[in-house]
């Protein structure tokens, strides 16, 4: 069962600490563990590093290697 980020409809991967709505890694605040609706934190989202593509490039690294 596929959880959806309250915010923006993604894919949640995980639990606002403050409010438990469920957020995807876009809307959760990597300090406080809180989603943006309930972050008092100045962070914002485009000063985040992306980390996906090298989770990406880590997958198909890992999906070589088996298919070897």
């Amino acid at each position: 069962m596929a959880f959806s980020c309250t915010i923006c409809g993604q894919v949640s991967t995980s639990i606002c600490v403050s409010c438990t709505k469920d957020t995807c890694d876009d809307h959760l605040c990597i300090l406080c563990k809180s989603c943006s609706d309930c972050c008092q934190h100045e962070v914002r989202l485009d000063e985040r590093p992306d980390i996906r593509p090298t989770v990406r490039e880590t997958l198909e690294q890992v999906t070589e290697r088996v298919g070897e």
